[in-house]
């Protein structure tokens, strides 16, 4: 773009040369109407040419200049806004991570369900029926039997290990007994070798 800016100023020049030697021409001829009309028409071609020149300069500083956009990060609005992108890109990142992970878990509950479905047909046609006629209540009462069988299991769990304990307590107290017993018989036996001595 330069180039052509550059070559179609020299035209200009070199047109605005031509017609000065032009103008030259025509006063150096003995025509008395027109002196007056070549003087004022080679003043007015000098000062174009003045003009011209004027344009070239103004054309090379505005070619040489070049325009640097840059950002100034001590404004207080690239800050803000800088800060509420990131924001965003985080909350974002992140709703997409959970969206993830809950559609996995969707899709694996949907193929688990489809796979009672074919095992259980009549059991799952059942468990639809009691959900779409009050789907709320299907819920809460769904709700309430897990809670029941986490209590019961949770207090199986803890009969399951009171009983262990009990049989650890039986085994320690049987330890014990034999113990007891060998240690009275040994003393008793060390007693009656006394007596005979």
């Amino acid at each position: 773009m330069e180039n052509e800016i550059n070559e179609k100023l020299e035209m200009h020049d070199q047109l605005f040369d031509q017609l000065i030697k032009q103008v030259e021409v025509v006063e150096k001829r003995e025509y008395p109407d027109y002196k007056a009309a070549t003087a004022a028409l080679r003043e007015l071609v000098i000062n174009l040419k003045s003009y011209l020149d004027q344009v070239k300069a103004l054309v090379d500083t505005l070619l040489a200049m070049k325009i640097k956009h840059r950002l100034d990060l001590k404004t207080k609005g690239v800050i803000i806004v800088l800060a509420a992108w990131g924001i965003f890109t985080c909350l974002s990142v992140g709703l997409n991570i959970s969206q993830h992970a809950d559609n996995n878990t969707l899709r694996a509950n949907s193929f688990k369900y489809r796979i009672i479905r074919q095992t259980y047909p009549i059991q799952a046609d059942k468990a639809d029926s009691i959900y779409q006629a009050d789907p709320d209540a299907a819920e809460k009462n769904t709700i309430e039997l897990e809670e029941k069988a986490s209590q019961s299991d949770h207090a199986g769990d803890v009969a399951e290990q009171k009983e262990q304990d009990a049989k650890v307590a039986q085994k320690e107290a049987k330890t014990l007994k034999k113990e007891t017993a060998r240690a009275r018989k040994e003393t008793l036996s060390g007693n009656k070798t006394k007596h005979k001595n």
